[in-house]
């Protein structure tokens, strides 16, 4: 019992000493915690990427009859067409397109995230 009275007391004889600054050190762990919940917890809304409707990509791209396919890759929108010259790129360009691989009668379109939506909206039925 005496060694249990004397921790009890040196214990008491820390917390008088030293309790203020285990309090200040618990609040500040405490506040920096939650500042870098709040940082970290707020997640920016990613904006859906807007695009043009089905008619202005179709006219873009030579007309309904000249698309034979496509399919999308990440930011890729690959083309099979019937002619290549009746694409107007710069039209496409307007679009959204930033850049061009061109393979015979197949075209890549690189379209960043649109890519996707893209295909989607060439795939709808009018």
């Amino acid at each position: 019992m005496i060694i249990l009275d004397q921790l009890k007391d040196d214990v008491n004889t820390f917390l008088k000493n030293y309790g203020w600054i285990i309090a200040v050190v618990l609040v500040a762990i405490i506040a920096v915690v939650v500042v870098i919940i709040l940082v970290t917890g707020r997640k920016t809304k990613k904006s859906v990427p807007q695009i043009a409707e089905k008619s202005k990509w179709v006219e873009a791209l030579g007309g309904v009859e000249n698309i034979i396919s496509s399919e999308a890759y990440g930011s890729r929108l690959s083309l099979s067409l019937v002619d290549k010259s009746l694409m107007n790129k710069e039209a496409l360009k307007e679009l959204g397109v930033t850049n061009f691989i061109e393979m015979s009668n197949k075209i890549t379109l690189l379209l960043e995230d649109k890519a996707e939506l893209v295909k989607a909206e060439l795939d709808k039925k009018d």
